[in-house]
């Protein structure tokens, strides 16, 4: 976590590893992501895109997929939650994967 000054006030960059697991016995394709992210003021912002980071990753049975991200706050703390879609590669059916909620705290607010 670093922290950034500018002329708004100070800014919090989280730079986040997220991992991924496919349990199934068939690949699937994790083709978006959509994240709800919630300041401590309650401000509500969302991320969506097509894709991690320009790739639309095939994960094969078994087969994980790991990526990072960074992550702008106004506020020293945060929670995140959202879903992933995929696409089965054994029907192509499409599902959506929950991100259950979580939270980000400021070095400074941990002891």
């Amino acid at each position: 976590m670093a922290r950034l000054k500018t002329m708004d006030g100070p800014v919090y960059v989280f730079d986040i590893q997220l991992h991924v697991v496919n349990h199934n016995n068939y690949p699937v394709m994790l083709t978006s992501r959509h994240y709800e992210i919630i300041d401590i003021c309650n401000q509500v912002s969302e991320l969506s895109g097509v894709g991690f980071l320009g790739n639309v990753p095939i994960i094969p049975p078994k087969g994980d997929f790991s990526y990072h991200n960074m992550l702008y706050f106004r506020s020293f703390t945060a929670k995140i939650k959202g879903y992933y879609t995929i696409i089965s590669q054994s029907d192509f059916s499409e599902f959506r994967i929950d991100i259950p909620e979580f939270q980000f705290f400021a070095d400074h607010m941990l002891n």
